[in-house]
């Protein structure tokens, strides 16, 4: 690692405005996610079901900077419920932050016939076929 003597002023500048310009962008995307009331009202159970899914990977989450989760739309299917296979694709993704992750799982995925990894299981597709496309991802 290189020390921090190693980096202009300017350098060091134009870093936190950067981190601070993403950060703004991540709350932005965070914040036209469902909150965990949302979520629970949707698949017409408690808050305390949802907190459990969330728990055990079932569902994805990011946290705000309020500490409270969300949860983006993109893991449901049209009935509000989680994607089938879905927990299997969340456990090959890992711990990388959340606004990452929501990318690449609507990106289309040359792997996945072109379809994301959302549309992907919604239509059916094998959880194991795209936590394969992940694995091969360079960024997990």
């Amino acid at each position: 690692m290189c020390p921090s003597s190693a980096f202009t002023a300017d350098a060091l500048r134009d870093n936190d405005a950067y981190l601070a310009a993403s950060s703004e962008v991540d709350v932005a995307e965070m914040s036209t996610w469902l909150t965990g009331t949302a979520v629970a009202r949707d698949m017409s159970v408690g808050v305390a079901e949802v907190e459990d899914l969330r728990d055990r990977a079932e569902l994805y989450t990011g946290r705000m900077r309020n500490v409270r989760y969300r949860y983006p739309c993109w893991q449901f299917d049209q009935q509000n419920k989680p994607l089938r296979g879905l927990a299997v694709v969340l456990a090959a993704l890992g711990d990388d932050y959340p606004v990452s992750v929501s990318t690449l799982a609507t990106a289309p995925d040359e792997e996945l016939d072109g379809l994301s990894i959302a549309q992907w299981l919604d239509a059916g597709g094998g959880p194991h076929r795209a936590a394969a496309s992940l694995r091969d991802t360079e960024m997990f």
